[in-house]
């Protein structure tokens, strides 16, 4: 008999959301079921990003059924190639058998079963640090991709220069080339608040995992600090899904 400990149904389009948000970053995480919905957190192998807490409410779903807390190991790679052979409109039913330790989806014609990895062999979860930093910044997730486009032109590292004026300056030096690209005050979203002069640097490849996922109208907060970690919140799919997302600077020299 099977043991279906957590079960529901849910617009695709919402499922694929939630592990885009984490595949740029892992390719296996824990993904906890509880009366709260699911959520994960996971960093990457270099320690250097980190996602989550990642959180579907119970109102994302059709239906949603979890009576107790279960926490699964999954091969996100894996549901991502089950998920992108549904069209967004349909609606998937899963399940989490832990007789069969299997995450079964469905959707249309489709009956997939997915083997569950143990949680204890899957990358601890990262302990979030609570850091104090001086900016906030509100800006349109289509704008952080647009200048991560920009700098791409240029250098494979990304600066954040934050200016008590209100202005949010992006760029890069490149060999013999710059980019820069300007947000001024009247640009940023309401909820911006600059209270320092602060300047850190970072990966691309890192920010433009961290951005890829981010619908082009999400109200963006991005937290800056000078060579400090940033912090990006932000939500989608209606409100359903909450995302939280952290990234380590680049160590310069002195």
């Amino acid at each position: 008999m099977s043991e279906v400990v957590a079960s529901g149904f849910i617009p695709a389009q919402r499922l694929q959301k939630y592990v885009d948000v984490l595949t740029p970053v892992v390719s296996e995480a824990k993904i906890h079921f509880s009366e709260d919905g699911i959520h994960t957190r996971a960093v990457d192998p270099a320690n250097v990003c980190m996602v989550g807490p990642v959180e579907l409410a119970p109102s994302a779903f059709e239906s949603y059924d979890a009576p107790g807390s279960v926490t699964i190991g999954v091969n996100l790679t894996r549901l991502d190639d089950v998920l992108d052979l549904a069209d967004a409109g349909d609606l998937v039913e899963f399940g989490v058998d832990m007789e069969t330790r299997t995450l079964q989806i469905e959707y249309g014609p489709v009956e997939q079963k997915i083997a569950l990895i143990d949680p204890d062999t899957v990358r601890k979860e990262p302990d979030i640090p609570d850091l104090d930093l001086p900016n906030t910044v509100h800006v349109p997730g289509g704008r952080l991709d647009e200048a991560a486009d920009v700098i791409d032109l240029v250098s494979d590292h990304i600066g954040f220069d934050c200016s008590t004026d209100g202005t949010l300056d992006i760029y890069a030096e490149g060999d013999v080339d710059e980019s820069h690209y300007r947000l001024g005050a009247d640009e940023l979203l309401p909820g911006s608040e600059i209270t320092e002069d602060t300047y850190s640097l970072f990966s691309l490849d890192y920010v433009e995992s961290l951005v890829k996922p981010m619908p082009d109208d999400a109200d963006i907060e991005v937290r800056l600090g000078d060579e400090f970690p940033t912090e990006l919140s932000w939500e989608t799919c209606e409100g359903h899904l909450s995302v939280y997302q952290q990234l380590a600077p680049r160590i310069q020299n002195s």
